[in-house]
Order: C-alpha cells, then structure tokens, then sequence
C-alpha cells in the first residue's frame, strides 16, 4: 500500500483495522518485559504501554512510529481500543484509552481524529495521519444504550456488536449456535445509527451479521475478515452476506491473518489479493477495501506468551489453530499472473 502520500488530490487511503504499527522501542520493551516477570495484570501492562506510547509520541520521541506510517501510504488508521481493563471489553478500559487517545489527539500534531467523512479528506490535505477509534465489542457500553451516545461524543465512531463469542446484542462466529440478534442487539443497532456510528459485523456470527445488515437503516462495516468461499475458518464470511452486504452498500475490509486467508495457515501476499478479488467479484467494486488486523510479530515473548493464553477466553478454540505469532509472508512471485478478476456482481 505504499505510495506518496503528499499528492493532496487523491483519495484517502484507510486500512478498515489497523493492526499496526505496533512499536516496542528500547526503554519501552524492557519496561514491559519487566511488569510482565512480576506478574502484573495484562491489564496493567497494557495500560503502561499505552502510557508509555503517549509520553513518546508527546515528546516527539517515536520516530519508528512516522517512519512505519510513511512506508504502509496509509492516510486513516482505523484503532482498536478499550480491549484490556479489569475486565475484557469493559467500560472502564474503554474510558482509560480515550483519555490516552485524547492527549495525544491535542499534543500531537500530526494525529487527526476522524470524526466525520470530511476528516477522510482532510488528512490527505494537510498531510495528517487520521484515527478513527473504535471497539471489537459492544461490552464496553455495559447494556445502556445511552452510552451509545456518550461514548460517540468522546469519539467512537464504529462498533462491533460482539465479539467471538454471545453477549446481550448477539451470537460471536465462534458460537456453536447463532440465534441472531437479541431485543437488546435490534436496540444496539438502532442506536448507532442515530448518532454516526458505523455498525461492524466482523466477528459476529452468521445470523446475527446478516440481522444486523438487514436491520441497519445506514451501511454496515465488516472491518476486517476473510472469504469462507476462500478459507472455511470461522472468522470469514460467506458470499451470501458479502453479496447482501454489496447490496445495502456496505463495505468489506480483506483482513492479512494468515490463519484467515488459506487452510495451511501458511499465507502470503497473493493469498490477500485473492480474497480482494473475490470480494469484488460477489460484493462489487464499491464494497471491498483493506482491514489489515495484523501487527504483532515484534511483541515481547513474554507479552506474546499472554496473549496467546487470551486467545481460548475470546472464543478461539483448538480447531481454530489461532496462533499470534503466525505472519503473512511476502508473495513469492510465482502465482501473479494466475491471478484474475472477473466482472463485478451486479447489484
């Protein structure tokens, strides 16, 4: 995705998910290899890295970060937060990050908050890095649908209803039973749509997404995932729901997991331009984008070593051979001109 990004007559470019980049610069690493051998929360370590981040980044002091931003050409990162708290997925950890996120929002020139459509282009204007702050859950709203509302006043502007497994709004992918959406859930997607805040699918279960896509009185997102026509994992999606997703105008973004893009779990390059292409195909030109969801292969081992034992409470199972520290390889150059694209589905 590399490209020049001072040509402010272009299109944004986003990734949907950014998994990266995440950073581990020397000072920072140590200090969290460190709490993690006291054995200190994953919490607390999470929330020291974050603080740690800031007082870099405020002190102009994270070069790696810019130099990293500069060679993905990506104008819009879409941010993950309020995953780590004394609970996971809870209000309190949601809070916490947005405090984070606003200091560096208001010291840190560069950072742009995405807040509306226009910000999209904004960023390429004056040659900003845009962060659009979401959550993989609807946890973090604690079953009032009033914080739906104040939290998108603090800036949350996309909201995934569950997240591998059932909550109040719905059934995860990783649920053995989808039921759709709850009372609760039908609520739950009323209520962003009110207030500007985008509705993601992607790690819901198959009835509970194509409920939600129904029900939405505005597109819906499926930020970051793969194609099940493509790889049968759980975490894909079937091209019964990227096609209803086309229709209501809704966007796809193609994840790089390597467990989500081929069986062997041994992807590369060429494997993401296949589920690109095959998105386009069913979903149409106008639905399919990039929500990478990938940037963990420098974390500490130790850290690695938590987030791995994470993996069976967020709802992966064995069969599901989740593995953190798993890449994407760069394409080995033999499958290119394989690679074709038929005329998009008509919608």
């Amino acid at each position: 995705m590399a490209g020049d990004r001072r040509d402010s007559r272009r299109s944004p470019r986003v990734d949907a998910l950014a998994g990266g980049p995440v950073l581990y610069p020397s000072g920072i690493r140590e200090e969290l290899v460190r709490l993690c051998e006291t054995n200190a929360p994953t919490c607390v370590v999470y929330r020291a890295f974050d603080e740690m981040l800031t007082d870099r980044m405020v002190r102009d002091d994270l070069p790696e970060y810019w130099t990293e931003i500069e060679r993905s050409g990506v104008d819009v990162l879409s941010v993950s937060i309020g995953a780590w708290g004394e609970r996971m997925f809870g209000l309190d950890a949601a809070l916490c990050d947005l405090a984070q996120w606003d200091q560096r929002f208001q010291e840190v020139p560069r950072l742009w908050r995405i807040e509306g459509p226009e910000d999209l282009h904004t960023t390429v204007r004056d040659s900003r890095t845009g962060i659009l702050l979401g959550f993989q859950n609807s946890d973090q709203f604690e079953g009032d649908l009033g914080n739906v509302a104040l939290l998108a006043q603090r800036g949350i502007r996309m909201v995934q209803l569950t997240y591998n497994g059932r909550n109040a709004a719905g059934s995860g992918c990783t649920e053995r039973h989808d039921d759709g959406l709850t009372a609760f859930g039908r609520d739950l997607v009323r209520e962003p749509n009110d207030v500007g805040v985008i509705v993601d699918v992607s790690h819901c279960g198959v009835r509970t997404s194509m409920d939600a896509i129904e029900l939405s009185s505005r597109p819906v997102a499926v930020s970051h995932a793969g194609c099940a026509a493509l790889c049968g994992h759980d975490r894909n999606k079937s091209d019964d729901l990227l096609r209803l997703l086309g229709e209501r105008g809704g966007f796809f973004g193609v994840c790089a997991v390597p467990l989500f893009l081929c069986d062997d779990g041994q992807a590369d390059v060429d494997d993401i331009l296949r589920h690109i292409i095959h998105a386009l195909e069913v979903a149409g030109t106008h639905a399919v984008g990039i929500g990478s969801d990938w940037g963990v292969p420098n974390t500490p081992p130790q850290l690695l070593e938590r987030l791995q034992g994470s993996a069976a409470c967020q709802g992966f199972r064995p069969e599901h051979r989740f593995e953190f520290t798993a890449r994407t390889s760069r394409s080995k150059g033999a499958r290119h001109d394989t690679i074709t694209c038929r005329a998009p589905a008509a919608t």
